[in-house]
């Protein structure tokens, strides 16, 4: 890829020469027309309760997936301080679907924390807001941006392709050295109009026209601004992102013995271990079996689970009679452990029970 450019200078220089302020100024005017009809955005102040759960639930989730779970958890616990006194039982159970399951403890962690060190109300500035679990540079500009007015930036994944096309290079924007410099740009947007406007509209813009595929360029409020329309390669850019090298699992799990049956099925026992060869969440306890590497898709499986290069099929494989190594686990207390979505496919799955 020899038209790629290798050195951040060239980004620089092209970035030098956006016209920043009237970018700020054609994106504020199309924002204020063309907004999206969010479920956190409903009310006229922006709530940085509802703010916040939405940017957390929005992490690896579409946002029309998100938008029922957030009715849903926003329904239960309105406020910071009922999501502050919740099990993390009900937590976990609110959470289910939406995987990555630290996201649902460091939820409660931080409810807990600003209820009770800050009297319910979250702090104002980004930088406060990243001393609480969970969140990071980008949620704290949000929440800080979005509900305070601080004039920073965010960067995500729509701001890098709009940033990117705007400057109509084909660059590495995966480096951190593209990163930095989109950060530069979104925060200078933040300087000449609201913030929480720019950054809403940055997102919006990404999400339902600068999209991935099928840009929308002659609804796009940035054209006349823009060098990839000007030269028509907006299709070519952003590069695609390098994949790494997927890798393929069998994943062996113990049914579900005789002896741990219960009537009702999540108060239950499950049978784990630390030691089944899982190339993922090492050191954590996970439902006893053991890990294969393997070059085909096994024929047979129960249901398959992805987390980041690798592919895990999962089989139920029949108990066997020394379990001597294997510690009994309360499935709460698994789940509080190590709250994965892959120990709640196995533990729902029909396949999982055997015979009996």
């Amino acid at each position: 890829m020899n038209d790629i450019l290798p050195k951040k200078s060239q980004s620089e220089a092209s970035m030098r020469s956006l016209n920043n302020k009237k970018i700020a100024q054609e994106l504020d005017k199309w924002y204020n027309l063309q907004a999206r009809d969010l479920p956190w955005r409903e009310s006229k102040s922006p709530d940085p309760y509802k703010v916040w759960i939405s940017e957390i639930m929005l992490q690896q989730t579409t946002t029309k997936v998100v938008a029922g779970y957030f009715k849903r958890f926003t329904t239960k616990w309105p406020t910071v301080n009922k999501l502050a006194k919740a099990e993390i039982e009900d937590v976990y159970e609110m959470w289910q679907g939406l995987g990555y399951y630290s996201r649902a403890r460091n939820i409660l962690k931080t409810a807990k924390i600003v209820s009770a060190d800050y009297k319910g109300k979250f702090p104002y500035s980004y930088k406060e807001l990243m001393d609480l679990p969970g969140i990071g540079p980008y949620t704290s500009r949000a929440i800080s941006s979005i509900c305070f007015n601080e004039k920073v930036g965010v960067v995500d994944g729509n701001v890098l392709r709009v940033h990117n096309r705007l400057i109509g290079e084909k660059v590495e924007w995966w480096n951190k050295d593209f990163h930095n410099l989109t950060q530069v740009f979104s925060d200078e947007l933040c300087k000449y109009e609201n913030p929480s406007h720019m950054n809403q509209a940055l997102m919006d813009l990404g999400a339902t026209v600068c999209t991935p595929k099928k840009v929308a360029c002659l609804v796009c409020p940035l054209k006349k601004l823009c060098n990839s329309y000007k030269a028509q390669n907006q299709n070519e850019i952003p590069l695609p992102k390098p994949r790494k090298e997927s890798q393929t699992w069998v994943y062996q799990v113990l049914k579900k013995p005789k002896t741990t049956q219960s009537k009702k099925r999540n108060t239950g026992y499950i049978l784990a271990s630390n030691e089944t060869g899982s190339p993922i969440l090492k050191g954590k306890p996970l439902p006893a079996g053991k890990f294969k590497k393997t070059k085909v898709k096994p024929k047979t499986y129960s249901f398959m689970h992805t987390i980041t290069k690798h592919k895990i099929y999962v089989q139920f494989i029949d108990h066997p009679k020394d379990t001597k190594n294997l510690k009994e686990y309360k499935i709460a207390d698994l789940r509080r452990e190590n709250p994965s979505s892959l120990i709640e496919k196995i533990w729902q799955h029909p396949d999982f029970n055997g015979k009996l």
